[in-house]
């Protein structure tokens, strides 16, 4: 019988995978995998080389050519990059627009950066970034076709002039600590950025990013220029301008840099990028620590810190040459250092109670042996006339253990501050209350925070005495304290809800008076301070409880259960539909 033999036609040369041309082993060319690969699988993949998908090898040779390319960048820097470098802020949601050389704006002769090869801040090439908006957005930074372009180091004149109206026209929601009128007539001067007689750029980059924030509704009404659609071109030169305040020599970099980080941190937690609030506050309370800006006017004799130290070289001998936080050239900016240190501890204390764990609110401020000297601030018409808060020596615990003899001032600023450290402390509180009770400490601590509580709210304004006027007047800073007062009797009186009759009561009315004044003093304001949102919640959250309660009580007449659950309910669907007006402009409130 004759025998059959099947014969394979052999194989072009470099038609073979590349796991058979590796292991030198015959290949029968079967796609997509051979037979040797089939019969005997191995780690690496069967591949060709003249796959039309790209191989590993491939990609490899891509990697080797990249990184020789930017081998080839750094050997000569003049010339211009082969690699595109990638923008970290280019994937979040409030910067969808396009964004095309963003160029490096060099300093004025008066404010000089400290530049080096490995420097940060020192810039040599431009950043080619697009990204293109989803079709429905609605976000105010979506990208404008008739934008103007964005390229001077500063914008005109008539810009600036817009975005600080805009910017001051919440300023007071946002941690604004300088004085007005003198921050105001420097940055319109017609100098160059980084004069010294022009706030820092640091400071200024933050309210013009503000004003350009606040801009968006505005101008999607109208037919204005659309300064709102440079947002991310002001968002990167405030961020740039803040990480190198320090390291210019502008006479006040230190104070100007804190602003600047206050009101980065307070537009960061607005649009939902809570990390960065983070860290921006931790900045601003670092710097206002390391500045002594916790014991100005102190009682106590103390040493104030060193915030740089130069070396210099003295007949032969090295010699350091410490540097303190110069004297404050006059009582307006001696206000503006103790109005420093009060926001940044508002917006560190508001921070933790909107983000963190009831057990966790505790942080740099809070530390064990940290004493805060700083007397409660004035207004600013008392620092415009001379007029400074006596010196004092352990301000925060003489308030929260008072004397019969001890006095505030009742300046919105103090009552602010105060009202923070109170909801800070009941958040604590509460948090370790839960973990273990000790009926006697609980007791003295509970009535000690209720009459502190009722003591704050008594030195503010009435909301009803309030002048039905626009809401930049001062209502709605005002309402603010009352808010935290009111979301402080709550958190203090639901500890003893379930049991406690008259803690019930409270509630009630601390909730319902909160949404109510919301509904009425929030609805024609276009900013508030993003905390505003977790405050509500909170009232919110105490009818919710309310209503679960009534539903689950016995011998109650279904009528007028169903009568006291109505009521609750519609201030209910009140409170929520003030939280989804601000929802639109601050993540913060649509989380909840």
């Amino acid at each position: 019988m004759q025998k059959l033999t099947t014969e394979t036609k052999p194989l072009k040369r470099g038609k073979a995978c590349l796991t058979c041309r590796f292991l030198k082993i015959k290949c029968d060319g079967t796609k997509p995998v051979c037979g040797p690969c089939l019969r005997h699988p191995k780690d690496d993949p069967c591949e060709y080389a003249d796959s039309p998908r790209r191989s590993r090898t491939k990609v490899l040779e891509d990697q080797v050519a990249r990184l020789e390319a930017r081998l080839k960048d750094l050997e000569q820097p003049e010339q211009s990059p082969s690699v595109t470098l990638h923008d970290p802020y280019s994937n979040d949601p409030y910067q969808d627009i396009q964004m095309q050389s963003l160029t490096t704006y060099p300093p004025s002769t008066s404010e000089t950066f400290s530049h080096s090869p490995s420097s940060p801040y020192s810039v040599s090439t431009s950043l080619s970034i697009t990204s293109t908006p989803p079709p429905s957005s609605t976000s105010p930074i979506s990208s404008r076709t008739d934008a103007p372009p964005f390229n001077a180091e500063e914008p005109s004149a008539p810009v600036i002039r817009n975005l600080l109206d805009l910017f001051f026209s919440y300023s007071a929601e946002l941690g604004f600590f300088l004085d007005v009128t003198r921050f105001y007539n420097s940055a319109v001067l017609t100098l160059p950025l980084g004069h010294p007689s022009r706030p820092c750029s640091s400071v200024l980059s933050a309210v013009y990013l503000w004003g350009c924030h606040l801009s968006s509704q505005r101008d999607q009404k109208s037919n204005e220029q659309p300064v709102w659609a440079h947002q991310h071109q002001y968002l990167a030169r405030a961020l740039k301008h803040t990480s190198a305040g320090l390291t210019t020599t502008h006479p006040d970099r230190f104070l100007h840099t804190i602003q600047a980080e206050v009101l980065l941190a307070y537009y960061f937690l607005r649009i939902g990028n809570f990390l960065e609030a983070r860290r921006h506050t931790g900045d601003a309370v670092s710097l206002a620590v390391g500045c002594g800006l916790h014991r100005l006017r102190s009682e106590a004799a103390w040493r104030p810190p060193a915030i740089s130290v130069a070396s210099l070289i003295r007949n032969g001998a090295p010699v350091s040459s410490t540097t303190t936080l110069p004297p404050p050239r006059d009582s307006i900016e001696e206000g503006e250092r103790i109005d420093a240190f009060w926001n940044v501890l508002i917006l560190s204390k508001t921070l933790g109670v909107a983000l963190d764990c009831p057990t966790d609110v505790c942080g740099t401020l809070e530390a064990p042996g940290f004493q805060i000297d700083t007397p409660w601030p004035l207004d600013q018409k008392s620092y415009q006339a001379g007029i400074l808060p006596h010196p004092t020596t352990c301000t925060v615990h003489t308030f929260l253990h008072p004397n019969p003899n001890s006095e505030t001032p009742g300046s919105l600023l103090t009552l602010t501050a105060q009202a923070c450290i109170l909801l800070h402390q009941v958040t604590y509180f509460a948090g370790q209350t839960n973990l273990g009770r000790n009926m006697q400490s609980f007791s003295s601590s509970f009535q000690l925070l209720e009459r502190l509580i009722i003591s704050v709210r008594h030195r503010l304004p009435d909301l009803s005495d309030l002048p039905r006027q626009s809401p930049f007047n001062g209502n709605v800073s005002i309402f603010f304290v009352h808010a935290l007062l009111y979301a402080s009797t709550i958190k203090l009186h639901e500890l003893l809800v379930s049991n406690q009759p008259a803690s019930r009561q409270e509630c009630g009315v601390a909730a319902r008076s909160m949404i109510s004044w919301a509904s009425s003093i929030l609805q024609d304001s276009t900013c508030t301070n993003p905390i505003m949102g977790t405050l509500l919640m909170i009232a919110c959250q105490a009818l919710i409880d309310e209503i679960s309660r009534v539903r689950s009580q016995d011998g109650e007449q279904i009528d007028s259960k169903e009568h006291m659950e109505e009521s609750i309910s519609a201030t209910l669907r009140l409170g929520l539909s003030v939280l989804n007006v601000f929802s639109r402009e601050s993540p913060l409130m649509s989380e909840y």
